[in-house]
């Protein structure tokens, strides 16, 4: 029987909370058919999504939802957001709250219409190194791991900027370098690695929620009727 992937695991990797950005690598144009990762009871969402929610003007909007899998992979979960004038979205990552239920936030700056929905991806490089300490602390045999696990760092390298890509570079250099395993081991488990490949590597069984809900946001003074 599959385990099902909960988010205590992909918690260890989110970005802080609040964090916002645009997405930082070529989202895929369209979500993975082959996905097994489940995004249900997002919230706010009045009446399935034919409403929009409403908010003011300086409000802060905590959207929420049940996100899960089977199997052991480690996965992130993005709150994608855009005013109706944008074009590009904008991403802040979702936070694990409790068993499957996750939660992101955003700040309305703006008396206008939003849109927003959630994507969720597997972090490849973070399940592959859950898998490697696991067999290194077990005192396996872990050369081909290490390969594989440089082989992802160096694909993340092809996808970053200049300046992510000189870092990842700096990483494989050190590591091509050492002939030492467990002087592998410890650049491949190196924090800031982590984060870099995050941000660059493939979003993996790329999905997003099947639609696009609204936010209206009104005038503070909207709420005591006094236009």
């Amino acid at each position: 029987m599959k385990r099902r992937t909960t988010g205590s695991a992909a918690q260890q990797v989110s970005r802080p909370t609040g964090e916002t950005r645009e997405s930082p690598t070529k989202t895929p144009s369209m979500p993975s058919t082959s996905s097994s990762i489940v995004i249900e009871r997002v919230q706010p969402e009045v009446d399935g999504g034919r409403w929009p929610a409403k908010r003011e003007v300086g409000d802060r909007v905590e959207v929420s939802a049940d996100i899960f899998k089977e199997g052991h992979d480690v996965l992130v979960s993005v709150l994608r957001y855009r005013t109706i004038e944008e074009t590009a979205w904008h991403e802040t990552a979702m936070q694990h709250v409790d068993n499957d239920r996750w939660a992101g936030y955003f700040d309305l700056s703006e008396n206008i219409r939003y849109l927003y929905t959630i994507g969720a991806f597997t972090n490849t490089f973070e399940s592959w190194r859950q898998e490697v300490t696991k067999k290194s602390e077990a005192g396996e045999r872990i050369e081909s791991e290490l390969l594989e696990g440089r082989a992802l760092v160096e694909q993340a390298a092809k996808r970053a900027d200049e300046p992510g890509r000189a870092k990842l570079e700096e990483f494989l250099r050190r590591w091509r370098s050492s002939d030492a395993q467990e002087a592998q081991l410890s650049l491949a488990l190196h924090v800031e690695l982590s984060k870099l490949v995050e941000r660059h590597q493939e979003r993996t069984a790329w999905t997003l929620y099947d639609r696009e809900l609204e936010l209206v946001v009104d005038r503070v003074r909207a709420r005591y009727g006094a236009w």
